[in-house]
């Protein structure tokens, strides 16, 4: 295996980790319908509006979310089509017989 596979390998690890968070997953799937802001991403997960920044933040680093400042408020949305591609193939991946499930 070449350092090109080896760090490809590394960046998808780091993606997985980024990703292995359920409440972020949410965020993902709510942004994937509509750009929100953080008020309303708290109110639609039940979260703390400082626990929905910080996970903003992380997904931000991860470059899965943008931010637009509009007036006083922040709004999320997606990064591009391609998260958007990606959440809809896992979802299939967990919902068919190829997925995980809880036994």
């Amino acid at each position: 295996m070449d350092n090109a596979e080896k760090h490809l390998y590394s960046q998808m690890g780091s993606i997985a980790r980024l990703l292995g968070n359920g409440h972020r997953m949410e965020i993902l799937v709510h942004l994937a319908e509509k750009d929100l802001s953080v008020n309303i991403l708290s109110a639609l997960t039940g979260l703390t509006i400082n626990n929905i920044s910080k996970h903003l933040q992380t997904l931000r680093r991860g470059n899965f979310v943008l931010c637009q400042k509009k007036g006083r408020s922040n709004i999320y949305k997606l990064a591009d089509d391609s998260v958007k591609s990606f959440l809809t193939s896992l979802r299939f991946f967990v919902e068919s017989d190829n997925g995980a499930k809880d036994k």
